[in-house]
């Protein structure tokens, strides 16, 4: 489908810049872009972002690499690793994406625990970028408590930890 002029897929742009979107739907916003300048111009804001994130996310783990300690002693269908390393939790609400900062607190072999400075929605798909790469998972838990929200993220099909 060809975009007509006043249809603009600007909540497709990060998906777009990401590869996630099909050919089709790449070729289709090509096309809108060439024809639509503040399409542009929030595609050019988006990836100037994303590229701002990417560089502070590579900064903040520079002094905080993932430290893979011991397992814990919680009663959970898998054991749980501890570590501490920053990353950039993205998620779309009303229709745009929204980021923010995060710590990765632990690691199971089907997902990872979060503290967060704001909440997510349970059920939420949450993309998790942390350096060297990213991953993808549902919200099953978020609770607040004196430290921030801690938010359980369970891994999409697919994805798994690799050290």
């Amino acid at each position: 489908m060809i975009y007509a002029s006043h249809a603009h897929p600007t909540e497709e742009l990060e998906d777009y810049l990401f590869g996630h979107v099909t050919a089709e739907r790449a070729v289709a916003i090509e096309v809108h872009l060439i024809g639509c300048s503040p399409c542009r111009g929030e595609l050019e804001e988006t990836r100037t972002y994303i590229a701002d994130m990417r560089a502070a996310l590579a900064l903040w783990n520079e002094s905080s690499p993932v430290a893979f300690c011991h397992e814990t002693s919680e009663r959970r269908g898998a054991p749980r690793m501890s570590c501490d390393t920053r990353v950039v939790v993205s998620y779309r609400t009303h229709g745009r994406m929204t980021h923010f900062p995060g710590r990765l607190v632990n690691t199971s072999v089907r997902g990872g625990g979060l503290l967060l400075p704001n909440a997510l929605p349970v059920n939420a798909s949450a993309h998790i970028h942390i350096r060297g790469g990213e991953f993808t998972g549902t919200v099953r838990y978020c609770r607040r408590d004196a430290d921030g929200f801690h938010a359980g993220v369970q891994l999409a099909d697919g994805c798994r930890w690799v050290r």
